[in-house]
């Protein structure tokens, strides 16, 4: 009988490391907040981890026979143009961007924000996507874009002039229409005038007492009303009363104020 022994304890160490790698490797993608998906470049899904199949309720064995845009995209998306958005992605581009995602067995849909990038794993090129849910950041989103609509609908309607004026900019960093219809400029002219609408329009006799009143806001404690009588002039050279209400609208972190809330009323 005759036999040969061949060593092979370094093909065995390499062999468990490769597999403490792969193991390592699936535990990071297993940790992850975000769903991953990983693609070949033909746009297979050659892999998951555990976030995505929570995400969009499904199993791992049946994920590679699914596709993005079938099984989990809403058919609201704009579908045409993924080829365009895969190409760039494979020419070596990396693309961030908002998506409608479905969940296949119900179709019920959420919105996502993905990142797509090309990446070479175990020496072959892959495309990896993050998929983040963004259901409630949208959620607060459209709250804060109503809130902001309701609040624009009140100001626009409004008989007084609101504005917010920001002292270090020496201007009005926001004013409703009616300051533009008391004093017969566009909006867009008293945007212009930013830092001289004060010089342009205040009654000379008034500017000190302006000034005075704005050294007090800046010295003044938050809630503290401030209030003023002022003469403005009108694009055709005439003169209107205003009484005004002043309020700290904002601090820098150092508190000092930067900003503050008037309403003014036409007395005339």
């Amino acid at each position: 009988m005759v036999g040969t022994t061949v060593n092979i304890t370094q093909r065995k160490q390499v062999e468990e490391i490769a597999r403490s790698s792969e193991q390592n490797l699936r535990t990071l993608l297993d940790s992850v907040y975000d769903a991953i998906f990983i693609h070949d470049l033909d746009g297979n899904i050659l892999d998951v981890n555990e976030q995505m199949l929570l995400m969009y309720g499904v199993n791992r064995d049946e994920v590679s026979e699914m596709s993005i845009p079938v099984d989990f995209s809403s058919p609201d998306n704009p579908l045409e143009e993924l080829p365009l958005i895969w190409e760039k992605i494979i020419s070596g581009d990396s693309k961030l961007f908002e998506w409608k995602a479905k969940r296949p067995h119900d179709n019920s849909t959420f919105d996502v924000e993905v990142f797509l990038r090309r990446v070479t794993l175990n020496s072959e090129d892959i495309i990896l996507a993050n998929v983040r849910d963004i259901t409630e950041r949208k959620k607060v989103e459209a709250e804060i874009q109503a809130k902001q609509h309701f609040i624009q609908r009140i100001t626009d309607s409004s008989p007084s002039t609101i504005y917010i004026y920001d002292l270090e900019k020496q201007q009005n960093i926001y004013t409703n229409h009616e300051l533009a219809e008391i004093l017969g400029y566009s909006r867009q002219q008293i945007q212009d005038m930013g830092g001289n609408l004060f010089i342009n329009t205040l009654h000379p006799e008034d500017l000190e007492k302006i000034a005075s009143g704005f050294a007090e806001i800046a010295a003044g404690k938050d809630g503290e009303i401030h209030e003023t009588e002022y003469r403005v002039k009108q694009a055709d050279g005439k003169y209107r009363w205003l009484y005004s209400r002043h309020t700290i609208f904002n601090r820098n972190l150092s508190g000092e104020v930067t900003q503050f809330l008037g309403v003014a009323t036409d007395i005339t």
